[in-house]
């Protein structure tokens, strides 16, 4: 699963996203890829695939390497920077300044502030 909960060193926590290949953090989304592999044939309106997270470069080649290996022959990608705002448009949360994000910003600087 590549989206975890992360604890932070100063003890708060909050979702990130993790390279499905290294196991790393992927702390920049313009240097990671969502990866997905659709069987063959038409996709459908409604249709959902699996993604895979790599970070850019050689954790991608080597899912893709492996994809193809075990038969995937389609293979989709998109940079993790566009995954995301196509995650926000999808949940409703855009626009940036909109009454929905406003309301999540200030959820997760309350929950920022506090100390357990």
């Amino acid at each position: 699963m590549p989206i975890k909960l992360m604890v932070f060193e100063n003890g708060n926590t909050g979702m990130v996203a993790i390279c499905d290949v290294c196991g790393k953090r992927c702390a920049e989304a313009d240097e990671a890829n969502v990866v997905w592999f659709p069987p063959d044939g038409d996709d459908q309106a409604g249709d959902t695939f699996d993604v895979k997270i790599t970070c850019k470069g050689t954790c991608s080649r080597k899912l893709m390497s492996h994809a193809e290996n075990c038969g995937h022959s389609n293979a989709y990608s998109q940079d993790l920077d566009a995954g995301l705002y196509f995650l926000l448009q999808n949940s409703g949360l855009l626009p940036l300044g909109g009454k929905k994000m406003k309301r999540a910003k200030g959820v997760a600087e309350m929950i920022n502030s506090m100390s357990f």
